[in-house]
């Protein structure tokens, strides 16, 4: 005598289950009376639900769930505050100002005509170019962009995915 899982038995009451299988049950079948009675309750319950006709959902099924649902509002801290953006604005703005009032006072080399004015001109000059090449600059810069480009994206995704609470 073998016991089988319900799973075998609701495989051999939909005849999905392996030649096998099926050929195991239906030999314990004639000896075996607990395995008779659990199969004809199975296969009533079978029947019965064979009976029954699947309702078909309204075409406004989800429309009318989702209007039941509560509205749920989120209220998530913000993640830069105002007051530090405006520095951070403020600050690149500023230096950028510097910068482009350092480059636009640089002496015009073709009109210096002695040669005080050379040494001051090319100090300038490799100054300028040390800092514009300079892994520093590069690393300040990249940091100053990612800072900019993350604040826009954050007030971005709140006012597109965050609702205000509504009374």
């Amino acid at each position: 005598m073998k016991n089988f899982t319900e799973e075998q038995l609701w495989n051999f009451i939909d005849g999905s289950c392996t030649e096998e299988e099926r050929q195991q049950i239906e030999q314990a079948l004639p000896e075996n009376e607990a395995l008779r009675l659990a199969l004809a309750e199975r296969m009533a319950l079978h029947q019965a639900l064979q009976k029954i006709e699947a309702e078909e959902p309204s075409m406004r099924f989800a429309t009318n769930i989702m209007e039941r649902l509560p509205n749920i509002r989120f209220a998530l801290p913000q993640l830069v505050s105002p007051k530090l953006r405006r520095g951070f604005l403020l600050a690149m703005t500023s230096l950028s100002a510097a910068i482009v009032v350092m480059v636009l006072n640089l002496p015009d080399t073709s009109s210096a005509s002695g040669t005080e004015s050379m040494p001051y001109v090319n100090r300038w000059v490799e100054w300028t170019t040390s800092l514009v090449n300079s892994p520093i600059t590069l690393i300040i810069g990249c940091m100053g962009l990612s800072f900019l480009l993350l604040t826009f994206l954050d007030g971005y995704l709140k006012k597109r995915f965050v609702l205000k609470k509504t009374a």
